[in-house]
């Protein structure tokens, strides 16, 4: 089983700008794991492991939006603000 920390998901302002520029980047999604109950901003994907070790699948039917506060991963604010700053420095070259 794969281990993963929540430092592993808490990606910072810096990371989510170097995710968006990554040609196949499938935004944040937000979730739930199916076993510890734990909320969470993750990348688009097959789906996520939980730091309590389940893996939860990540429908693509389902994308909503990222969660103001979730237990796992960056905020919304956080995605939102590098996700401007991104297009800020793409319009401004």
């Amino acid at each position: 089983m794969q281990k993963v920390t929540a430092a592993d998901l808490d990606h910072d302002h810096d990371k989510i700008k170097e995710l968006l520029g990554m040609p196949h980047f499938g935004g944040y999604t937000a979730s739930r794991c199916s076993e510890c109950g734990a909320t969470a901003n993750v990348t688009g994907g097959a789906g996520w492991f939980c730091p309590c070790g389940n893996f939860n699948l990540l429908p693509w039917y389902q994308r909503i939006f990222p969660l103001d506060e979730p237990t796992y991963g960056p905020p919304r604010a956080t995605i939102e603000r590098a996700i401007a700053e991104f297009q800020d420095e793409k319009t401004s070259t």
